[in-house]
C-alpha cells in the first residue's frame, strides 16, 4: 500500500494500471485509477473507498501491492514459506 488519506477512508495501493482501471470499471463507488494531477497524468495506483471494500479484499491489495514493491529476494522467501 502506498498511503492511506488524512481521514483514513481511502487508501491508494500500488496495482497494474490495467487492474486499476477493470476495478473501476466493476465498482466505481469503491475505486478509482489514480493519475498525478499534473500535466504528466503519469498513473500512480488504485485509490479504494475503505469503507466500501471487504476486509478480505483489502487484505489481498496490501498482499498484490506487496508483491509488486517488495524486493525479489523477499517476495521469493515468503512464497517459498507459503506453499510449505
Amino acid at each position: 500500500m502506498d498511503s492511506v488519506h488524512r481521514d483514513e477512508t481511502t487508501a491508494v495501493f500500488c496495482a497494474g494500471e490495467q487492474q486499476a482501471a477493470d476495478a473501476s470499471q466493476a465498482g466505481p463507488s469503491a475505486y478509482e485509477a489514480l493519475r498525478r494531477p499534473d500535466t504528466r497524468k503519469s498513473f500512480l495506483g488504485l485509490q479504494v473507498e475503505l469503507g466500501r471494500v471487504p476486509a478480505e479484499r483489502v487484505r489481498s491489495l496490501v498482499e498484490e501491492a506487496w508483491h509488486q514493491q517488495a524486493p525479489k529476494r523477499l517476495v521469493a522467501e515468503h512464497d517459498r514459506h507459503s506453499s510449505a
